[in-house]
């Protein structure tokens, strides 16, 4: 799980930042990915499926690059799949690790739970967007998911409480919705007992992209609060997880240090940085940050980044 991972650098994918932050580029890019696109019972502004068109009966297994014997349940809601716990016994047989990113909410069934645990799944990464109703059914757009989806959460807790041998862990698509209560969201989830979250950003793909520019937060404005909210919990035991922000917006956070040099396929258009007038191309960073699209820029300018010069030595060698 992802406690695991981020103690290994060789991933490729995490690294740390600071005391409890940590900046991933693909926190899933070692799972092999098992979309079966189970009809999902939200309807959230930042979904990146086109429509219910994309519901399917058809299962497929996507590769990661790295094999690492772990797979993922993903696309759609998981949990909505026909015979899903007789699928999840299936996989077992080939993965030491089966894990499902869900929001939750029928995993308000206790039972229904178990099975799942039972029948071979051993993390658990439940999409939970806000500390109350009203913030989290906003996002979701449906009345009532964040009970649902919350008591799923507690029936995880509970179990690997009483039993072990499943991990949990959070993720928060971060929007113009949440921004303000990221203090008071991780605080509820620490209450919880959750020790792992990953904040996460909108990308504008299916769903999302008629809603990109009324739903996304300034990369800048998101650092700022990950900076004060990062400072409130370096004494707890909670990991957090920054994906999909680019890092000279990241750099405004004080204590920030990073030094490492991946390569990492990119589908991010290359920026002009502002004010030292060089292309991304020609920051020490480009190989492992992520960059910021082209749709992005038109909204807020690109004057939030600033990219950190190359020497000549190490432009040769790019």
């Amino acid at each position: 799980m992802i406690n695991i991972v981020y103690k290994n650098y060789n991933f490729g994918s995490i690294f740390k930042l600071s005391p409890g932050l940590y900046f991933t580029n693909n926190l899933l890019g070692d799972y092999d990915c098992f979309e079966g696109f189970g009809r999902c019972d939200n309807k959230c502004v930042f979904c990146c499926d086109s429509d219910s068109s994309q519901y399917s009966n058809d299962l497929s297994i996507k590769l990661s690059s790295l094999s690492n014997g772990k797979i993922l349940l993903c696309c759609g809601e998981p949990t909505g799949i026909k015979d899903i716990v007789k699928t999840v016994k299936g996989l077992k047989h080939k993965y030491a690790t089966v894990a499902i990113s869900t929001n939750g909410k029928k995993l308000a069934d206790l039972k229904f739970l178990q099975a799942l645990i039972s029948a071979g799944v051993n993390e658990l990464f439940f999409s939970i967007h806000g500390h109350k109703a009203v913030i989290h059914d906003s996002i979701t757009g449906v009345k009532n998911s964040f009970a649902q989806s919350v008591k799923g959460l507690r029936n995880a807790l509970k179990l690997q409480y009483q039993q072990g041998g499943f991990e949990v862990a959070v993720n928060a698509v971060v929007t113009v919705k949440n921004l303000s209560y990221l203090k008071a969201y991780l605080d509820f989830l620490y209450k919880l007992g959750i020790e792992t979250v990953n904040f996460d950003l909108p990308v504008p793909l299916g769903i999302a992209e008629k809603s990109y520019r009324r739903i996304m937060p300034q990369f800048s404005q998101v650092a700022l609060r990950i900076e004060k909210t990062v400072e409130s919990f370096l004494m707890r035991r909670l990991r957090l997880f920054v994906s999909n922000l680019p890092l000279c917006v990241l750099n405004r956070i004080k204590g920030m240090n990073y030094s490492l040099i991946l390569i990492e396929n990119r589908e991010f258009v290359p920026l002009r940085c502002n004010k030292s007038s060089i292309n991304c191309a020609d920051c020490i960073n480009n190989r492992v940050c992520i960059g910021a699209l082209k749709k992005y820029v038109d909204i807020y300018g690109d004057r939030e980044f600033k990219g950190r010069m190359k020497w000549p030595a190490e432009r040769a060698l790019s």
